[in-house]
């Protein structure tokens, strides 16, 4: 359980996140942790490079003393026995190091379950029987500050992060001692002993489809070996053909990371295209691990296309929200979204659908309470808009419980009027058959059932139609009413 109460919500959001000064998210899984050197309650100085230099992997436990659900994850021993285990003493091995973190600023006192000056009550007494090292945030001289939290985005409580010894986080949950250990022999790689090696380690773009025939692929380069990177050659291919080649210089440690600046790349013909960026001669010598040099990234480009701009605002819980696009009437899907970690957040999105059809955009909530943190609409909920040309053509607002969807439709020529879709009226909806539509003269209009399969068709004259929709069966369909270049659809359902 991830989740806490609203009034907690409240408490956090004025106290540690004003205190961190910034809009805060969860850090991404797979990105690079940033390091830290913390002092715990006992005077020990403890470094997150230094461990993960040792080999060892690391949790992280970001909670609170007021937290319900952090109290009951801590006496589940599970953190306990993986130190006790696994520690610097382990009794299996030694292979990690747990740190509990108490990310709201509270004071030992408060951590001893002492209710005095604590933001919120304490469940009770954190540090009883606790064998893993316990660091305070609060300003000194009794904690190490509010920094390492606004470091690592905490948003809510309890946040259980694995830090692998290539510094890259997860986010890893509640987990058991045994679900712990396998979680993080499954996703961190050994400690590297090549000398020279080097890691295509990201790249976003390019990905999906293009209108223009222009790409501007990006790369992160990871030194994945012990001595120093400060040479390394990128070649970027655009289908097998090099298109151009970079001589990166610069001078990394193991395991740190850098942005490269590619150029865009030109004149590219509609189609399936790939961009391949390879890796090679780390110092100057034959790189010692070619498994990890090159990244491929698949694209389309479609000149006929229409520019769709999508965007995604997230709620604080942005782990749970995920998308899907499809045809209206359809399962398969065309784009899709998950992943996200930053709360209260933008992602923008650029496609290139197909004019003169209809989707589907479909927000899912894995917690089954929608993009929002409370039981009714607020400002700080998440919501999603898909614009073309400036103009608003659908919106899934974070009002909803599992699931929402909304449709927008394309025009042969990719225009959508926004006033003819705003002025369309049907009605009733449920229909007994009978229907009526307002607004919409000298019109066309299509009723799509569930399948994609055009059922009824038919010309709209005067201001207000009446369609006998009797012979079709009950169930939903899609109205979808068509004005020169303009189109509106509408959800409608057939109830006898």
């Amino acid at each position: 359980m991830k989740k806490i109460n609203f009034l907690k919500t409240l408490v956090l959001g004025a106290t540690m996140l004003f205190c961190a000064g910034t809009s805060n998210a969860q850090l991404a899984d797979g990105t690079i942790a940033p390091n830290f050197t913390l002092t715990d309650i006992n005077g020990n100085t403890h470094t997150l490079y230094n461990y993960l230099a040792a080999g060892k992997k690391v949790v992280v436990d970001f909670s609170a003393v007021w937290c319900g659900p952090c109290w009951t994850y801590h006496n589940s021993g599970a953190l306990e026995n993986l130190y006790t285990q696994y520690g610097p003493t382990g009794t299996v091995n030694q292979s990690m190091q747990v740190l509990y973190i108490e990310a709201d600023e509270n004071s030992l006192s408060c951590l001893q379950g002492v209710n005095s000056g604590c933001t919120g009550t304490p469940q009770g007494n954190w540090t009883t029987g606790t064998p893993y090292p316990q660091i305070l945030t609060c300003p000194a001289p009794s904690g190490n500050g509010p920094t390492v939290n606004s470091n690592f985005n905490i948003t809510y409580f309890p946040t259980v992060y694995t830090i692998c010894p290539d510094h890259t986080i997860y986010e890893s949950g509640q987990l058991t001692t045994a679900n712990h250990v396998s979680f993080a022999n499954s996703h961190c790689a050994a400690l590297s002993t090549n000398a020279n090696d080097v890691k295509a380690f990201a790249c976003t773009s390019p990905s999906g489809s293009y209108c223009v025939g222009t790409v501007n692929p990006n790369l992160t380069i990871q030194n994945y070996g012990t001595a120093n990177l400060t040479t390394c050659t990128i070649l970027v291919k655009l289908d097998g053909t090099t298109m151009q080649t970079v001589n990166w210089t610069g001078n990394l440690a193991m395991y740190a990371t850098a942005v490269v600046a590619l150029n865009p790349i030109s004149s590219i013909t509609n189609g399936s295209h790939t961009v391949s960026i390879e890796l090679v001669d780390p110092n100057g010598v034959t790189d010692q691990n070619l498994a990890n040099n090159t990244i491929n990234k698949t694209f389309t480009v479609n000149s006929a296309g229409t520019v769709v701009n999508f965007d995604l605002y997230t709620d604080i819980y942005p782990t749970e929200t995920t998308w899907k696009l499809t045809l209206q009437g359809s399962t398969t899907i065309l784009l899709q979204g998950s992943g996200y970690s930053g709360g209260h957040q933008h992602y923008l999105e650029s496609w290139c659908l197909n004019p003169g059809s209809c989707y589907t955009i479909t927000v899912m909530d894995s917690y089954g309470d929608g993009m929002n943190n409370n039981t009714t609409a607020t400002s700080d909920d998440g919501n999603v808009t898909i614009k073309v040309a400036g103009t608003t053509v659908a919106t899934v607002a974070g009002n909803f419980t599992s699931t929402a969807s909304a449709n927008f439709c394309l025009t042969a020529t990719g225009i959508l009027e926004g006033d003819f879709n705003a002025s369309i009226n049907v009605f009733p909806n449920p229909s007994n058959g009978d229907l009526y539509i307002t607004n919409a003269e000298n019109s066309t209009i299509q009723i799509i059932d569930m399948l994609g399969k055009v059922v009824y068709s038919s010309s709209l004259v005067t201001n207000n139609e009446q369609l006998d929709l009797s012979n079709l069966s009950n169930g939903s369909y899609f109205a979808r009413i068509t004005n020169e270049n303009n189109v509106a659809t509408r959800n409608i359902v057939l109830a006898r």
